[in-house]
């Protein structure tokens, strides 16, 4: 298959190493010893559909309707053989099909929806990791995915938007993980002070458990009890349709490129859905 061919042609050429091109946004490099111990491979993966644009890349062969209509029809097919990224067959535990997934949000009144959401922020780490902050609104029947802060600028260029979206979303309940000494929670809560914001309640955490763990643990309860925009919602080069893709592309049977989403979907997890089973030492906070 198409998957095989491509993991074993990365896997000799070092392909799970690759790191983006400083040169061109198309391209991946990697040191390798396959055919000489100093020299490198170049990975040229040219999508059908540009990732930050959502258009074709190649409007005289195929028009961009026609590709993102090849995408919606036939998601996995799309991904091996027009974006050079294949996904391992039926392992993947968070492909759309597997995930309830909602048309329609109902409106505040409806179905125990409640002017409130709730957060859970995986902070940037380093120069590849995105920033990844899903949205819920929590409902009589699951948690409804409402929006999607998930982005990979640095971090310190990150607490204006987060803030934005507290505001934006009324978000009472903001879970954090702290991956430093100091954390970003009283950092934040000082920017809601200054903006006379004082209903967000944010609770810091440290991480103990290892990231695959943390993820294949909070699976059921993301599956049965977390409520998605349906496939196709949301363009994939927007905040959402990038976390999704993240999500629905995820495996634990390969080197997964980005995780943060899956991860901040198991953070929300440990919190406010599978509340009987505490993985974390926490640290509670509050807005003054």
């Amino acid at each position: 298959s198409s998957f095989f061919l491509l993991s074993y042609l990365k896997s000799v050429f070092g392909g799970g190493r690759a790191v983006p091109s400083k040169l061109h946004k198309y391209t991946k490099i990697s040191k390798q010893s396959y055919i000489h111990p100093d020299r490198y491979a170049v990975f040229i993966c040219v999508p059908l559909l540009d990732p930050d644009t959502d258009e074709s890349t190649y409007p005289a062969k195929i028009t961009t309707f026609a590709a993102r209509e090849k995408r919606k029809n036939s998601f996995r097919e799309y991904m091996a053989m027009d974006n050079q990224t294949p996904l391992p067959p039926e392992e993947n535990p968070f492909y759309f099909t597997q995930l309830r997934q909602y048309e329609t949000l109902p409106k505040v009144g409806e179905n125990g929806r409640e002017e409130a959401c709730w957060a859970a922020l995986d902070p940037k780490r380093s120069g590849s990791d995105f920033i990844s902050m899903p949205i819920c609104s929590p409902m009589s029947d699951g948690h409804y995915v409402v929006d999607w802060l998930y982005d990979e600028k640095p971090m310190k260029d990150q607490y204006s938007f987060i803030v934005n979206k507290i505001q934006q979303h009324h978000i009472t309940r903001l879970y954090i993980e702290r991956n430093t000494d100091e954390g970003i929670a009283p950092y934040l809560e000082e920017l809601l002070y200054q903006r006379g914001i004082t209903f967000c309640k944010i609770e810091d955490i440290y991480n103990t458990m290892q990231k695959e763990k943390r993820i294949f643990n909070a699976e059921a309860d993301i599956k049965s009890q977390m409520v998605f925009p349906k496939f196709g919602m949301y363009a994939p080069s927007s905040q959402v349709g990038k976390a999704l893709q993240c999500v629905y592309t995820y495996s634990y049977n390969k080197k997964n490129e980005h995780d943060d989403a899956p991860d901040s979907l198991a953070l929300y997890s440990s919190k406010f859905l599978n509340t009987n089973k505490r993985q974390y030492g926490s640290i509670m906070s509050f807005c003054r």
